[in-house]
């Protein structure tokens, strides 16, 4: 018993079409997915995901992407889809490309080396244990230059350099000003010869 359409130029049809497997040129379909030739394209509604294969390793996914009720986009570097293999991740589970996280007022580099920030108005660049360096606003206030740092903290006396807004510009202990440059007891003056 076979049944069928057959017509040997257009077809045109009304009302609903039903079909639990079947194929539709290359596309195959399941029971509540549609795939591609070879699998390299899903869309499944149980998974609740999009994803893209590159034959041997999803790279794309798109929609629930853990297998629970994580929800977003992630991009994997063609090895595997562990945490390790993420290049981009946008959603639920965190926002972060090549390593580095993406939130609200910064952008981090992995292992917080370098941060972009937003919220303090300031560039830090640490060195795995203590910041640096301070490049924007400088002080937790309005005082906007360069601090850069011993690596013991970031305290007044651990300054190596400051340069910016605050009327405090010095290097390795030296206080520059418009006039004057000196180091404890020792300045020299600079008078204005116009």
């Amino acid at each position: 018993n076979q049944f069928g359409l057959w017509a040997s130029g257009s077809a045109y049809l009304e009302g609903a079409i039903n079909a639990k497997t079947g194929n539709i040129g290359t596309w195959g379909i399941g029971n509540t997915a549609i795939s591609s030739s070879g699998g390299i394209i899903t869309l499944d509604a149980d998974a609740k995901r999009i994803t893209i294969s590159d034959g041997s390793n999803d790279r794309i996914r798109l929609g629930e992407v853990d297998g629970g009720t994580v929800y977003g986009l992630k991009i994997f570097d063609g090895s595997g889809v562990t945490d390790n293999d993420i290049l981009v991740e946008l959603g639920q589970g965190g926002n972060q490309i090549a390593g580095w996280t993406i939130s609200t007022g910064a952008i981090t580099s992995p292992s917080s080396i370098i941060t972009i920030s937003s919220d303090n108005k300031r560039i830090t660049i640490n060195d795995g244990s203590n910041d640096r360096i301070y490049l924007g606003e400088v002080d937790g206030s309005t005082t906007y230059g360069l601090k850069i740092f011993d690596g013991t903290g970031t305290a007044d006396g651990d300054r190596l350099v400051e340069l910016g807004s605050g009327g405090v510009n010095m290097i390795a202990g030296w206080d520059l000003k418009t006039d004057k440059i000196g180091k404890g007891p020792v300045s020299m003056s600079f008078a204005d010869e116009s």
